[in-house]
């Protein structure tokens, strides 16, 4: 008997054992694989297996917070276009997004602290990113190759750039290090650290003022570098630190520097003048190699160091030069025009893009340059008829004005043909709608206009008077009822002749207002009225859009814009009339939710998401008006919140939101939202 128990526990304990050593199968959710968390009890996702170019990770699954992305979770996934991570996610795991080679966005939720090894390494298209100040160290190869990157801001919050961190990054022009970074790549200067290696365009980077070493091969090929300031407290530099820095001319070095390393410049082919102390590291450094020596009071900042912001830069034609808002700063504080730049414009007057130049002055030295864009202006086309009536056979001519090339185009061509030249021609009784066109040109829209043009037909009599009879008398003032003859006055009835005279009726005037409307908007009635009571008719350009039905009530079908036709009837009294309209079809107002100041020059805002629009378009301005210094931002459709950092504290911002719908080319646009006031802590 105890013989059999021990064999019953062996045998429970072997078929536990083999249990465990079969792996736990992930669940997955719309083709992300997740696994809970033995740890926290929130999900972690592993790996991401769908096929959809863009996606949204929910911030909760099966009732569990997401809050983890694994190691490699979306490794080599080159589909991927966009990614929308929750608030939730508070952990981005090593090579997270390795390999996606189409990448172009993807957010860092603001829970975020470290931007760990590998996470977006070889993402060679993506465009842009926000770190969010919760952001404390960026590692290892983090942004490596991210060759489209053009610009980055570094929070506040970090003190640690690894080794790495942006080598290949061969987009980035400019770059500010904030002075609560200690370290670029450790203490060591013989290490590896190959920060920036390979920024081949980077022309200007701001160094934070804390750290001790400017290590091995930091700025290795950076070939756009023209000059750098290196910061009181740099004890080191260390070999091939600025090797390759092909357009390096100028540096200013500190009196804290006790070595540099002999290999530290390369072949040094352009580095020709070297700023410090008298006395110093610096001014052997420049003896040394034969380079002409400055004393650091003569140090100019170069003004691509700084920062061009143009506040407005859209702006329409006038036929004046105009002139963008813009400000310039740098690591110290705005800059002041006429004391530390001038500033000259270019191809200002006419629409198209226009050049922003900022030359240093003072204790400032080369240029900056921004564009900023002049829109066409709008026109209005004149034209005018020398009638507005024509009988068959008889022409009038319209005469217009506008800018290019002007056109012509009859809604009804078997009632009244125009040609080129403007001539209308009467060819059958009714009403013709004449659009009036002007193609526009280099500096105005194209711009329409309509005229309306009556036809009527002639009815001939024998009597050269009026005859409103049947007269067949003879007389020479008024014939009376039942006489004879040829009238030469006004025949009265019974009188029987022959008229010239023609049959005027009544022009006849529609009434009816375009519309806008919102989509899913209930069946509206045109509420249209014709003057003479004419039978009204109604006709939809595009049903896709709206349809209308016979008594001029329209339904919305769809985004877009149609062109009804709205026609009265000819009566007795009055002549055919036709009216057009547009009723345009626009995503309904957004509802903005919330808009609040998470933490220090932040502000969060969210809204009520519309999956039936392609994105939103936000404005954000200190004005309530939103006349000058607006921020815009667009998002995408997936999105129904947003967080902005490095806003100015203690200060109000107003913001607001509506949404977009595209339809081929043209984007159609709701009512704003109403607008919100933050303040920002």
């Amino acid at each position: 008997m105890k013989k059999q128990k021990i064999l019953f526990v062996l045998l429970v304990f072997t078929v536990l054992l083999a249990l465990a050593a079969f792996p736990v199968r992930a669940e997955e959710y719309n083709g992300l694989q997740y696994r809970v968390s033995t740890k926290h009890g929130a999900l972690i996702i592993e790996k991401y297996t769908g096929t959809d170019t863009e996606i949204v990770i929910p911030s909760s699954i099966a009732g569990k917070k997401v809050q983890e992305l694994d190691d490699y979770a979306f490794n080599e996934c080159n589909g991927l276009t966009s990614v929308t991570l929750p608030d939730t996610v508070d952990t981005i795991g090593k090579y997270a997004f390795n390999l996606c080679s189409s990448l172009k966005h993807v957010n860092i939720p603001s829970g975020v602290r470290t931007i760990q090894e590998g996470t977006f390494i070889n993402c060679e298209n993506l465009e842009s990113i926000t770190i969010p100040d919760t952001v404390t160290s960026i590692g290892i190869d983090a942004f490596w190759n991210c060759a489209k990157l053009m610009e980055i801001r570094i929070p506040d919050s970090v003190t640690d750039i690894d080794r790495y961190a942006f080598c290949g990054c061969s987009g980035l022009t400019r770059l500010e290090i904030p002075d609560s970074v200690t370290s670029l790549c450790g203490d060591d200067p013989l290490v590896g650290a190959d920060t920036f290696r390979g920024c081949r365009n980077l022309k200007s980077i701001r160094l934070p003022k804390k750290i001790t070493v400017i290590g091995y091969g930091m700025f290795q090929n950076c070939t756009s570098l023209t000059s750098i300031n290196i910061p009181e407290g740099v004890t080191h530099i260390g070999s091939y630190a600025f090797d390759g820095c092909d357009n390096l001319s100028s540096m200013l070095i500190p009196e804290s520097i006790v070595s540099i390393s002999e290999s530290a410049f390369g072949s040094g082919a352009s580095l020709k003048t070297i700023y410090g102390k008298t006395g110093s590291m610096a001014e052997s450094l420049a003896r040394h190699k034969g380079w002409a020596f400055f004393d650091s009071s003569a140090w100019k900042e170069d003004m691509a160091a700084c920062r061009l912001t143009i506040t407005n830069g859209n702006l329409t034609y006038t036929g004046q030069p105009l002139q963008c808002a813009f400000t310039v700063t740098n690591a110290d504080g705005p800059l002041v025009e006429n004391r530390d730049y001038t500033v000259t414009y270019a191809n200002n007057i006419n629409a198209g893009t226009a050049t922003l130049t900022v030359t240093g002055m003072g204790g400032y030295t080369g240029t900056l340059s921004g564009n900023f864009t002049i829109k066409k202006a709008e026109q209005t086309v004149k034209a005018s008829l020398s009638a507005t009536v024509v009988q068959i056979g008889q022409t009038l001519q319209i005469t217009a004005e506008g800018k290019g090339a002007v056109s012509y185009r009859s809604d009804s061509p078997a009632i009244a043909a125009v040609n080129a030249q403007g001539v209308v021609t009467g060819l059958s009784p009714g009403t013709a709608a004449i659009t009036v066109s002007a193609a526009g040109d280099g500096n105005y829209n194209p711009a329409d206009t309509t005229v309306t043009v009556t036809v009527m037909a002639e009815r001939e009599n024998t009597s050269p008077g009026n005859d409103e009879g049947d007269s067949t008398g003879t007389s020479s003032g008024n014939g009376a009822e039942d006489n004879t003859g040829t009238s030469s006055g006004n025949g009265t009835e019974g009188n029987t002749g022959t008229s010239s005279g023609i049959a005027q009726k009544q022009t006849q005037t529609i009434t009816v207002s375009s519309k806008t409307v919102a989509y899913k908007s209930k069946p509206f009635s045109l509420k249209a009225k014709a003057s003479g009571d004419g039978k009204l008719t109604y006709k939809s350009s595009n049903t896709k859009v709206a349809a209308v039905s016979s008594a001029g009530k329209v339904t919305v079908k769809n985004y877009g814009q149609t062109t009804i036709t709205v026609k009265a009837a000819a009566n007795e009294n009055y002549l055919a009339a036709t009216r057009k309209i547009t009723v345009k079809v626009v995503p309904k107002t957004p509802a903005l939710k919330k808009a609040v100041s998470p933490g220090k020059k932040k502000l969060s805002a969210s809204w009520g998401k519309d999956k039936t629009v392609d994105g939103y378009q936000m404005y954000l301005c200190l004005k309530k008006d939103f006349k000058k210094g607006t921020y815009e931002r667009t998002y995408k459709k997936s999105s129904g919140s947003m967080t902005l950092t490095g806003l100015k504290s203690k200060k109000t911002y107003y913001i607001k939101l509506r949404s977009y719908k595209k339809v081929g080319t043209k984007k159609y646009y709701s009512a704003w939202s109403k607008i919100k006031k933050v303040k920002i802590k």
